[in-house]
């Protein structure tokens, strides 16, 4: 399908051609306005109460995204595979670059993605891959606050009446359950493990992305709140393997915040009153610690708050090629340095982080 002239805007063009997208599903974000159309019903149905929070009748939005059920064609491109973080192992994006934008698809499920100026298409099993078809939807809101000079964090975020906390840690530090704890104590969810921050007015803020929690088993075993999440059958497997295997499960979980813990729960924005870096360690027998600190001193910390964008970024105008966007920690600092930083260390407490945090908001 594809040669050396062709675009991405004439790629996306012939996918599309002769394929009705009646299915509106419309979002809010804050100021952000998106629009996920779609040929399947089906999937419609689906997304709507995915995203019942932010639903908004509306107009001209500022992301309109084309989301095709449907068998993936073979666009006959030579993939290139999307560098990853450190610390990641196996293949998970693919790209090619255009002139006027990029193209991926996902090693796995086989999805694809044509990323242009004014195209944002996604198209395969949208069904059984609506995880990617939610986080295209939500990389794309990234990318529109990343060029209002939002800065990216790989961290959770929870709030009490306006004042929130993130809460970063290194990979399987144990963010998501802890703001899953925080939950079931009553706090608001603001986002699970994508938040952005940035100064208003010299005030820290911190705005989290239409995403609900996914868990991993050792999640829901631990907080009678998500017990609907797992299927029992499931549920009577998991419990009986040993703790070490369950926490290394590579099983995910949606956890609808509004379904769980009723509606108005999930909050999109509040202010930074805190971050905490959970720096614990499973292995140790140390006492867990709550620590004060001066981030521009802890650059070893900052590493596990920023966050790149990824390779559905498109910088600037949306034209390609785009090129691997890096966090830059210049973007991080002015915020931070306005918010208290607190490193935990020692052992893997939740019961104590939990306390922690519900004290130091309330």
């Amino acid at each position: 399908m594809a040669d050396r002239q062709t675009g991405i805007a004439e790629l996306a063009k012939q996918v599309c051609a002769g394929i009705e997208t009646p299915y509106l599903v419309t979002l809010a974000c804050g100021a952000c306005v998106i629009q996920v159309q779609t040929n399947s019903r089906d999937f419609f149905e689906r997304l709507t109460v995915y995203f019942t929070p932010f639903l908004v009748d509306a107009d001209h939005p500022d992301i309109q995204i084309t989301a095709l059920e449907m068998p993936c064609p073979d666009l006959q491109l030579k993939y290139l595979d999307w560098p990853r973080e450190v610390g990641k192992v196996g293949r998970k994006d693919s790209y090619v670059d255009f002139a006027d934008g990029r193209a991926c698809r996902k090693v796995r499920s086989g999805m694809q993605y044509l990323l242009g100026a004014d195209v944002q298409v996604i198209f395969g099993n949208c069904m059984k891959n609506d995880n990617q078809v939610i986080n295209l939807v939500v990389s794309q809101y990234i990318g529109w606050m990343l060029k209002r000079n939002w800065a990216l964090c790989h961290a959770s975020g929870v709030a009490h009446r306006g004042q929130g906390m993130a809460i970063a840690a290194f990979s399987g530090g144990g963010k998501s359950t802890l703001a899953m704890h925080l939950m079931r104590r009553g706090l608001d969810f603001i986002s699970n493990d994508r938040s952005l921050i940035a100064l208003e007015k010299g005030q820290a803020v911190v705005r989290g992305v239409p995403k609900h929690p996914r868990i991993n088993p050792g999640t829901v075993l631990h907080n009678p709140s998500l017990t609907s999440v797992i299927p029992s059958a499931r549920q009577r497997e998991i419990i009986t393997l040993p703790a070490q295997e369950i926490w290394d499960l590579e099983e995910k979980y949606d956890a609808l915040v509004d379904q769980i813990f009723g509606p108005g729960r999930f909050q999109l924005k509040a202010s930074l009153s805190g971050f905490l870096i959970l720096n614990w360690r499973r292995e140790s027998n140390a006492p867990t610690r709550f620590q004060h600190i001066d981030i521009i001193e802890r650059p070893d910390l900052l590493s596990a708050v920023m966050k790149p964008p990824g390779p559905f970024f498109a910088p600037e105008d949306g034209k390609g090629p785009f090129g691997n966007v890096s966090a830059n920690k210049e973007d991080y600092i002015p915020v931070l340095s306005q918010s208290p930083v607190i490193e935990v260390t020692g052992r893997v407490d939740f019961e104590q982080a939990t306390d922690f945090c519900i004290d130091f908001l309330t």
